[in-house]
C-alpha cells in the first residue's frame, strides 16, 4: 500500500502520508477507507492528488499538529479569524483531541483552575466547557475565544464585604427573561400599564431566596448594597465546576457563621449572575438580556419557568 499523500487544499499542495492523517483524524480515517473499499480492484488512487476545500494557512497548522502530535504553534494569538477557521477546521476533520484540548484548556482559565492535574481530564474538562458556554462557536460569538484560550479570566477588582445586614422579611431575588411576552403588547394596548408584581408572579426564569444583604466596598472606596443569594442545590453543583460559592469569609467578625449558618451556600447576586449557577439555565441567553428583581412576601414565591425559554 502507497502511504505517500498529495493533498491540494485551496490550490496548495500538501505532501504527506496516509499514516500520519489517519492517526488524529477521523475524516480521513473514513475517506481511505471508504477510497479502499470503492478501489478494491484498481491500485492506483493513492498516487492521485486529493483536493480539499479547506483555507491552506490553517490546514499547514493543522497538519503540524497531525505530525508532532503537539499543540505548541497551532493556535495564533493574535489572529481571531484564523483562530476560529481552526476551530471549525478541527471538527470538520475529526480532529477531537485537539477540540478537546482547546475547550478543556479554555475552561481552566475561565474558572481559575491552575492546576491542571488536580482536575479532570480534558474530555470532562471539555464537556464542562461545553455545559457552562454552549459550545466553542458560542464562546467565539460572547468573546470568551479566543481569548480565555490564552489567558485566564482577569481578576476583577477586589472587593470585601464591610457589613451584613437581615432581611426585613421573606425575600426573594428573581431573574427573567426580557423576551417574556408580557413585554409584547398588542394592538391598541400601546399605553397599557401592567403592575411588576403581576409580570413577575408569571414570568419568573430563577427564583432563590436571599439570606441576607451585603455592604461591599471596592478597591476605590465605593460602596454599594447587594442582596446575598442562597444557592439551591442544584446552584452548588453548577458551581463544582470551578467558581467557588462562597462569601469573603475572612473580612468578616469571628460570629458570622453563628449569624449566617449558610454561609458557604451564598454568593452576592453580581457574582451570582455570572455564576454557572445562572449560565447552565440560560444556556444561550445573553446576561444583558436579563432582568433582575427583589420581591418581599409572606406568601410563597412565584413558581419558575426557566431562563432560556423565551418568549412563553
Amino acid at each position: 500500500m502507497v502511504d505517500k499523500v498529495v493533498l491540494d487544499v485551496g490550490g496548495t499542495l500538501f505532501h504527506t502520508s496516509r499514516s500520519t492523517l489517519e492517526r488524529t483524524s477521523e475524516y480521513f480515517r473514513r475517506s481511505f477507507a471508504q477510497k479502499d473499499q470503492d478501489n478494491a480492484l484498481e491500485d492506483g488512487w493513492q498516487k492521485q492528488t486529493i483536493f480539499l476545500d479547506s483555507d491552506p494557512p490553517a490546514f499547514r497548522r493543522l497538519l503540524a499538529y497531525m505530525r508532532h502530535n503537539t499543540t505548541i504553534g497551532v493556535f495564533p494569538p493574535d489572529d481571531p479569524l484564523l483562530f476560529a477557521t481552526l476551530l471549525a477546521e478541527c471538527e470538520y476533520y475529526g480532529l477531537t483531541r485537539l477540540l478537546e484540548h482547546v475547550k478543556a484548556r479554555t475552561h481552566r482559565h475561565m474558572n481559575g483552575i491552575t492546576d491542571e492535574f488536580a482536575e479532570d481530564d480534558d474530555l470532562e474538562a471539555a464537556r464542562k466547557f461545553d455545559a457552562q458556554t454552549g459550545g466553542w462557536q458560542m464562546a467565539l460569538n460572547s468573546g470568551l475565544l479566543p481569548a480565555r484560550y490564552f489567558e485566564p479570566t482577569p481578576p476583577t477588582p477586589s472587593r470585601r464585604i464591610v457589613q451584613l445586614v437581615p432581611t426585613s422579611g421573606k425575600t426573594y431575588y428573581v431573574i427573567g427573561h426580557m423576551a417574556s411576552d408580557a413585554l409584547l403588547l398588542g394592538p391598541g394596548q400601546a399605553d397599557a400599564m401592567i403592575r411588576m408584581s403581576q409580570w413577575v408572579a408569571k414570568h419568573s426564569g430563577l427564583v432563590r431566596k436571599v439570606a441576607c444583604f451585603a455592604l461591599v466596598q471596592d478597591n476605590d472606596g465605593t460602596t454599594l448594597v447587594e442582596p446575598m443569594v442562597l444557592l439551591s442545590s442544584e446552584d452548588q453543583e453548577a458551581c463544582m465546576s470551578g467558581q467557588p460559592g462562597h462569601v469573603y469569609q475572612d473580612d468578616l467578625n469571628p460570629n458570622f457563621l453563628e449569624l449566617y449558618p449558610h454561609e458557604k451556600r451564598m454568593l452576592l447576586a453580581s457574582e451570582y449572575m455570572r455564576s454557572p449557577a445562572v449560565t447552565i439555565f440560560r444556556k444561550q441567553v445573553e446576561l444583558d438580556k436579563l432582568w433582575t428583581h427583589l420581591i418581599v412576601t409572606d406568601n410563597a414565591p412565584p413558581p419558575e419557568i426557566g431562563i432560556e425559554h423565551g418568549p412563553q
